[in-house]
């Protein structure tokens, strides 16, 4: 847990309280615990937004290695297709 601590930048942050963060520190926290959490199955909405380059890059190294089920909603579907088993394009309704 510490190499991801450290990978993401958090190490000066981890007394902080969470509301004091800027949302792309709170977001990298957020990661952190997913990942530590030891569920079986993840759940990530638009993990990438609000993410530097390097905080990106390591989050793809991060599902690359995983072997949990995770599910991820985004709008940036280039960033994920290497890892995605099944994906799902939802479509708004035809009007009426």
């Amino acid at each position: 847990m510490d190499d991801v601590i450290s990978r993401l930048g958090l190490a000066p942050f981890i007394d902080k309280p969470l509301g004091e963060m800027s949302s792309g520190t709170a977001k990298k926290v957020l990661i952190a615990a997913a990942f530590a959490s030891g569920a079986p199955v993840v759940l990530f909405d638009e993990p990438t937004n609000e993410l530097d380059a390097a905080s990106i890059a390591f989050f793809l190294e991060l599902l690359g290695a995983s072997s949990r089920t995770i599910l991820v909603a985004t709008h940036h579907v280039e960033q994920f297709s290497r890892f995605a088993a099944d994906a799902f394009r939802l479509e708004p309704a035809a009007a009426a």
